[in-house]
């Protein structure tokens, strides 16, 4: 309580949970903001990186990826062929 002199313990303590405007009213919270907005007002802070990561796609995957989308272009084209037949 030492950082909320003004909070009423015996009001908030109620083991509820409570939402953000019923929060920022009870002074549980000093602002509301999405996380966008906080991560936007830490950057001047700190010092940000860009990481990617690039696997490499296995030889098999490689091979096998041109009959995959085959055989699902195909599967695709069957059912769409079946739902017109059936009215669907």
């Amino acid at each position: 309580l030492a950082n909320r002199a003004n909070l009423n313990i015996q009001e908030v303590a109620t083991g509820e949970h409570w939402l953000a405007v019923d929060a920022m009213a009870l002074k549980l919270v000093d602002a509301l903001k999405t996380s966008d907005e906080f991560i936007e007002e830490q950057r001047a802070h700190f010092k940000l990186f860009n990481v990617y990561l690039h696997t490499k796609q296995p030889l098999r995957a490689k091979l096998l990826k041109p009959f995959m989308n085959l055989l699902q272009n195909h599967w695709s084209a069957g059912n769409a062929l079946r739902n017109s037949a059936n009215g669907l």
